[in-house]
């Protein structure tokens, strides 16, 4: 009898220790990255939504039976290029077996990684399909300096199916506990805003969403664009795939926020995950 208490008290314990060893991984992994790992939370979303799209089935018999597949995970990434090339946060694509991005004009083209930076959060997609024949001249450009303290931001995404427009300030030139590859911004981000563009008033482009902190409201974070930047130069110099030709213009100054949103919303897409 005391032997085999003994084992069941050892087994509790090694049962304890195991989930708080597990616990404190997961802890690690939110602090090595520094903010909510918002693709892990669309997985339970998406989750939920196909539960209530099942309870609605049965009640409307009318529903069509097949529905495209929603993917099992899904951030935001918009056009880098004109000739296919998109980028969005690594977080969103890891694991990834394949991809299919989606606009707001419901045109969608399946995208394969060709680099990715873990360090900064960033992945280069590039449109796969015979079919595509460019998104047309983009209307933004990329901002290589630093954004100033204070500045009006802000950005695109799809935490849910439509397109969501959500601004702020740039509250910080750096991110979580002082890492200077990113911005913080004071903008509400939610599940699904990861790898979308953050813009300033004038449509620059000055960084990609990449999430936000657990314990602070409107605390996000987003890659610097002059990382993107440095990254696109360095792919350019090593001849690694076809060239990048990045836009040179702004066509979005001097407009108002409304009109440069309409000129946006067909270059910033969904990115669905399939794994």
């Amino acid at each position: 009898m005391m032997v085999a208490a003994a084992v069941a008290v050892l087994a509790v314990f090694t049962t304890l220790l195991g989930l708080e060893m597990y616990r404190t991984s997961q802890q690690s992994t939110s602090s090595r990255y520094g903010y909510t790992m918002l693709r892990r939370e669309v997985e339970r979303i998406k989750r939920d939504q196909r539960s209530m799209n099942r309870a609605i089935n049965q009640i409307d018999t009318t529903t069509p039976a097949e529905r495209l597949n929603p993917g099992k995970f899904s951030g935001t990434g918009f056009a880098l290029t004109a000739d296919g090339y998109l980028v969005t946060s690594y977080h969103v694509i890891q694991g990834a077996d394949s991809l299919l991005i989606e606009n707001s004009a419901r045109q969608r083209f399946r995208a394969e990684p060709v680099f990715t930076d873990v360090a900064h959060d960033l992945a280069i997609l590039q449109i796969t399909d015979k079919d595509f024949t460019g998104f047309g001249r983009l209307p933004y450009a990329f901002k290589r300096g630093q954004a100033e303290l204070g500045e009006k931001v802000y950005t695109l995404g799809y935490p849910r199916e439509d397109l969501v427009f959500n601004d702020g300030s740039l509250s910080a030139r750096s991110g979580f506990e002082g890492d200077t590859g990113f911005y913080q911004v004071s903008i509400p981000v939610n599940p699904g805003n990861s790898g979308g563009p953050l813009l300033d008033d004038r449509g620059n482009l000055i960084g990609v969403v990449s999430g936000r902190q657990m314990d602070v409201q409107s605390a996000a974070f987003a890659t610097k664009s002059s990382y993107l930047m440095r990254l696109v130069d360095s792919l350019s110099v090593a001849g690694a795939g076809k060239p990048y030709n990045l836009p040179r213009y702004n066509q979005l100054s001097g407009t108002t926020r409304p009109q440069q949103i309409r000129k946006l919303q067909d270059y910033v897409f969904v990115v669905k995950v399939y794994e």
